[in-house]
């Protein structure tokens, strides 16, 4: 049976309506360790780290970090607070017991809230800066010797603060080869980004930052600053697509240019990107990931990254890795010796990785 709500827009329970009469308070809740049951019956001990476009992340002493669908979720109990995010815009902090179709919040004078409403839990700001974090690291290497001696190395790391209102998400990607003495790729990429949400599927990103560096593609840096929004097209069960746009500056130093030519280059830059990820099965995930710019001739007309792959998971918070990467610049900038960089890099990376 369906509760009235004391407004159509508010995922606030009526607590004066006769319906309530039946409905049983939380029981004592836990103090040490959050607790959820599945709708399987089975229960899980460790700590909820976010729930986020109907997933749960719940970090389980045994099984580490998980991914749940919100749907087999029967039963939530936090031993501290958290930060609530509803539909109509409110954010609220508390101690959380989740059952059914309702939310208790202990600390907003026990009140009910219609689950249906909730967009979002993160960790609640009180409790500490470092509950609001988490991310993983991966590395990949190859390594041959004998006839013929290369090292193929790339690591990437990627940590997220999260809260019911807004993210912030910092990545870095490094490729190093040397084959013998010589080098043959050397490339850095960071990339920041900073979302507003102001509403269940729509953001606002005020601040995105990315430096890129690869002196083999004649970059001794590029710094792009931008502006932008986004979509959530599909949120379901087990995908997620969000698209994005924006426009703002970006700065290219070249490693060299031919005579009479300007080292440094700035450009207006319009950017697009999307990035989608499926739950293939329980242990096997897909991700894709597009970011394209639209700049002047001068600093390269169009560049674009696409980076995709599996993550298989392997026991507790390791994961092997699997990863496609092509990044490509329209026109490329020639060096001093009047030579053209190719348009194309690609590689393809197999790897460990550890999510914290």
């Amino acid at each position: 049976m369906q509760l009235p709500l004391e407004n159509k827009s508010s995922p606030v329970v009526n607590e004066n309506d006769s319906a309530m009469a039946g409905w049983m308070p939380a029981p004592p809740m836990p103090d040490q360790y959050d607790w959820l049951k599945l709708s399987s019956g089975e229960w899980l001990k460790g700590e909820i780290i976010t729930l986020y476009e109907d997933k749960v992340e719940f970090d389980s002493d045994v099984l580490g970090l998980l991914s749940i669908d919100e749907d087999d979720v029967e039963e939530l109990r936090s031993h501290n607070r958290k930060s609530l995010r509803f539909s109509d815009g409110s954010i609220l902090e508390g101690q959380i017991y989740i059952k059914g179709e309702f939310i208790s919040l202990m600390g907003a004078g026990m009140r009910l809230y219609q689950r249906d409403q909730l967009i979002s839990i993160a960790h609640a700001e009180t409790e500490g800066e470092r509950q609001l974090w988490d991310g993983g690291i991966s590395l990949g290497a190859n390594l041959r010797s004998g006839n013929t001696n290369q090292e193929d190395f790339m690591a990437q790391f990627e940590t997220r603060r999260r809260t019911a209102s807004n993210r912030l998400h910092i990545k870095y990607v490094g490729a190093y080869t040397r084959s013998g003495s010589e080098e043959t790729e050397n490339n850095h990429r960071l990339t920041t980004q900073y979302d507003v949400f102001f509403s269940q599927r729509a953001f606002f990103r005020p601040v995105a930052f990315e430096a890129f560096s690869d002196p083999f593609q004649n970059i001794d840096y590029r710094l792009t600053y931008s502006v932008g929004a986004g979509y959530t097209l599909m949120d379901t069960d087990d995908s997620n697509w969000d698209v994005s746009t924006g426009f703002g500056f970006q700065t290219t130093r070249f490693d060299t240019v031919e005579a009479g030519e300007d080292k440094q280059r700035s450009t207006p830059v319009l950017e697009f990107g999307t990035d989608y990820d499926r739950d293939i099965t329980d242990d096997i995930s897909f991700d894709f990931e597009y970011s394209g710019q639209l700049i002047n001739a001068s600093s390269g007309k169009y560049n674009h990254r696409i980076e995709t792959g599996l993550d298989i998971d392997l026991i507790s918070d390791i994961e092997f890795e699997i990863t496609f990467i092509w990044d490509r610049i329209a026109q490329p900038t020639r060096d001093s010796d009047g030579n053209t960089p190719d348009k194309d890099d690609t590689r393809l990376v197999f790897g460990l990785g550890y999510s914290f």
